[in-house]
C-alpha cells in the first residue's frame, strides 16, 4: 500500500482543510448556471482535477479558476453532447463521480519528504526497484508510472534533452526551460524508451525543480489512451508541501451533493460508476439525454475510416488560444495561438480501427482544427485532408483534420 511504503521513505501527508460555505448552494437554484466564484480554491482545485482526468484541461491545479478552466469545462460539457452554459446540476453531477473515484482509489495530493515535491497519487501501488536514493512505483488501479530521482534526470526517463529525441515522429512537444525549472512532455513508443518493450504508445513527462538549492526530478508514464492521467498529475505538480485536492466536507459542493442525493436528484451509480443526468438538468427545449457518451455510429457503411482521405465541406473561422509555457491565460503571459477552426455542413462519422487506441468509434463530429492554416470564410468551403485524434495541448478540438 502506498502509505506504508511511502512512510518508510520519509513520506508526509497534507493535511485537509474544512472551509466554512460562505453563500451555499442549494436545492432552490439547481437550474442556475455553474458558477465558480462561489466555490473555495480547495473546491476549485479538486473541479480542475476532475476537468484534467477527463482531459479537457491541460493547466496548473491551483485553485484558480482562470479561463482556461471556464475553456475546459466549456468543452467537457460539448463533448457530454451538452449546448449553452454549463448548469450547475450538470456539473455537480461529475463532480460527484469524480469524488467517488477519488474515494475509491484514495487519490490524493502526498508530500514524499525525501524529495520535497507534492503530487496527486492514487493508493494502491507496486514498488519499481532502482537505485537508492531514487523512488518508482506503478498504480494498481490506473496505468501508471512514477519515478523520482536527485539531480536533473531520472533513472526510468533519462534526461530531458534524451527524451526529447525519443519523441516519436511527427507528434507535437511540450518543453519548458527556466532557472529552476524544466519540464519535457512527448508522445512516444515504450520500445523507444526501453529497446526491449513492446511498442505501445505512451505519453512521457518529465519535470526538474530547483527547490532549496537541489534538483528534484519527477517522472510520470501513461498509456496513449489516458492522457488525462497526465494532465492530473502534471496540474497536481508543486515544490516543497502542496494544498490538498479533495472534496471538503462542509463545502459549497458537498452541501450540494448531499442536498441532492437526498431528494433523490442525482439518483443512482451504474456498474461503471456513472450517474444517469437527472430529468430536466438540461434547458426544457432540449430533453436531457441519458448517459452523455460519445455517440456511436449506427451504420459502419456511413462512416469513414481514420485512415482516409476526406473532403469536408463548411465554414472556416479564426480563433484564439493560449500557448506555451502553461496554455492557460495570453494574459498572464502565455503565446497566443490562433487556431484555424472548420464548422461542417454535416457531421462527420468514423470508424474505430481495431487495435488503434487512438482512433475509436465516434459520430457527430461538427467541428475540426484545421492542421494547415486558411483564411477564415463567411460561406462554405471544401477543404481535404485526413483526420486524426488530438494529443498535445496545441490541439482544440477532439479530431483535426491534416490537410497538408
Amino acid at each position: 500500500m502506498l502509505r506504508a511504503f511511502l512512510l518508510a521513505s520519509a513520506l508526509s501527508l497534507a493535511a485537509l482543510s474544512n472551509p466554512s460555505p460562505v453563500l451555499a448552494f442549494d436545492m432552490t437554484n439547481q437550474a442556475d448556471v455553474f458558477d465558480a466564484s462561489r466555490l473555495s480554491p480547495e473546491e476549485i482545485r479538486f473541479v480542475q482535477s476532475m476537468l484534467a482526468f477527463n482531459g479537457e484541461y491541460d493547466g496548473m491545479i491551483d485553485g484558480k479558476w482562470g479561463p482556461a478552466s471556464q475553456r475546459g469545462l466549456q468543452s467537457f460539457m460539448k463533448h457530454m453532447g451538452l449546448k449553452g452554459d454549463p448548469l450547475l446540476t450538470i456539473v455537480m453531477i461529475r463532480v460527484a463521480e469524480h469524488q467517488q473515484r477519488f474515494a475509491a482509489d484514495s487519490w490524493e495530493r502526498v508530500h514524499f519528504g525525501g524529495f520535497d515535491i507534492s503530487f496527486l497519487a492514487p493508493d494502491a501501488i507496486e514498488q519499481i526497484n532502482v537505485t537508492p536514493p531514487g523512488l518508482a512505483f506503478s498504480t494498481q488501479a490506473y496505468p501508471l508510472i512514477y519515478g523520482l530521482d536527485h539531480g536533473l534526470w531520472s533513472q526510468l526517463g533519462g534526461t530531458h534533452e534524451g527524451l526529447l529525441e525519443k519523441a516519436f515522429p511527427g507528434t507535437k512537444t511540450y518543453t519548458v526551460r527556466k532557472p529552476n525549472l524544466k519540464i519535457t512532455a512527448v508522445t512516444t513508443r515504450l520500445d523507444r524508451i526501453k529497446a526491449d518493450a513492446a511498442p505501445t504508445e505512451v505519453v512521457a513527462y518529465l519535470r526538474s525543480d530547483r527547490h532549496n538549492g537541489s534538483w528534484t526530478t519527477l517522472f510520470v508514464m501513461t498509456g496513449g489512451e489516458s492522457r488525462g492521467l497526465i494532465s492530473m498529475v502534471a496540474g497536481s505538480v508543486v515544490p516543497g508541501r502542496g494544498e490538498p485536492i479533495g472534496l471538503p466536507p462542509g463545502g459549497e459542493l458537498d452541501t450540494f451533493i448531499r442536498e441532492a442525493t437526498q431528494t433523490g436528484l442525482f439518483g443512482t451509480f451504474d456498474e461503471d460508476g456513472n450517474i444517469a443526468p437527472p430529468p430536466g438538468a438540461q434547458a426544457a427545449d432540449k430533453p436531457a439525454p441519458a448517459e452523455p457518451v460519445r455517440p456511436a455510429p449506427a451504420a459502419a457503411s456511413a462512416c469513414r475510416s481514420w485512415r482516409d482521405r476526406v473532403t469536408l465541406t463548411g465554414t472556416i473561422r479564426k480563433q484564439s488560444f493560449p500557448g506555451a509555457p502553461n496554455y492557460e491565460s495570453i494574459a498572464a503571459g502565455d503565446e497566443e495561438e490562433i487556431a484555424t477552426i472548420l464548422t461542417l455542413d454535416e457531421p462527420l462519422c468514423l470508424m474505430e480501427s481495431p487495435g488503434e487506441e487512438m482512433e475509436p468509434a465516434m459520430a457527430g463530429i461538427r467541428e475540426m482544427q484545421v492542421v494547415m492554416p486558411l483564411p477564415a470564410s463567411t460561406g462554405p468551403v471544401s477543404v481535404t485532408g485526413t483526420p486524426f485524434y488530438r494529443y498535445t495541448g496545441h490541439h482544440h478540438t477532439e479530431v483535426l483534420l491534416d490537410n497538408q
